[in-house]
């Protein structure tokens, strides 16, 4: 009735990207856009809608075009191109516009989850806890945040802090496989053997075409000198993945044995 409206395509775009209908959400912005010019926040959402088709090249220039033209949403776009920048690895950059938006607002706990991810992959451990730690002072229950730093806890050889962190995320979020299969880990090097057993358990309940919950299950088994065990549970793991380089290594540790 209103083929001119652009209000209308702007709902139907943030519908359809909803959806995961992403070209037809581009289609939708680029009238919006075609009609309305002034409307940045929809490069930001054509960015979005490009990101997830795999158009780095059109994400980042709806980023750049929305960031010039709506700077009220500017910690959206920046926390949004830095998710895109992590995904291409270009750590430095992401963590350029991360650190923008924590610096100008502290509260901004998305920002300090991303500062963490980032630098958890450029393999600063530190400064990745210390990010998901302002994370978590302000969202407490972010199942990610804590996550991420039990991560961090485990190369420190933090166990204790590891089972502590896993068992927050597996009340928030019981279905999450490797906070099992991380508290399990960290059980297991604490000597606490059966319970790193009802983790892997429970990994592989929830993930059982996974390869790696029952190669870290025959892991125990190796410890417990169940070497039967341990080919028994890396073998199941290879009729999921017959081409799994680590497990062949460990099932040649245990046959050596």
């Amino acid at each position: 009735l209103k083929p001119d409206d652009p209000q209308a395509y702007a709902d139907r775009a943030a519908e359809l990207y909803a959806q995961k209908a992403f070209d037809l959400a581009i289609a939708d912005c680029d009238r919006v856009l075609k009609l309305d010019p002034g409307r940045a926040p929809m490069y930001g959402l054509r960015g979005r809608a490009h990101a997830e088709r795999g158009d780095t090249d059109g994400a980042l220039r709806d980023y750049a075009t929305a960031l010039a033209n709506d700077p009220e949403n500017r910690a959206r776009y920046l926390l949004w191109r830095a998710q895109l920048l992590l995904d291409c690895e270009d750590y430095a950059a992401a963590q350029a516009d991360a650190t923008a938006v924590a610096a100008a607002d502290p509260t901004n706990a998305e920002a300090h989850f991303t500062r963490g991810t980032i630098a958890q992959q450029e393999g600063d451990h530190a400064a990745a806890a210390e990010a998901y730690t302002a994370c978590l002072a302000l969202k407490p229950d972010h199942p990610f945040a804590l996550l991420g730093r039990a991560h961090c806890h485990f190369v420190h050889r933090d166990y204790g802090a590891v089972v502590a962190d896993c068992d927050r995320v597996v009340a928030l979020v019981p279905g999450v496989v490797k906070a099992y299969e991380l508290r399990g880990t960290a059980r297991k090097a604490l000597g606490d053997l059966d319970g790193a057993l009802g983790d892997f358990n429970e990994a592989i309940r929830l993930a059982p075409s996974s390869v790696m919950p029952y190669n870290y299950r025959a892991g125990l088994h190796y410890a417990r000198r169940d070497y039967a065990g341990a080919v028994r549970d890396h073998m199941e793991a290879l009729k999921r993945d017959p081409r799994h380089a680590g497990t062949f290594n460990q099932l040649a540790w245990v046959w050596s044995t």
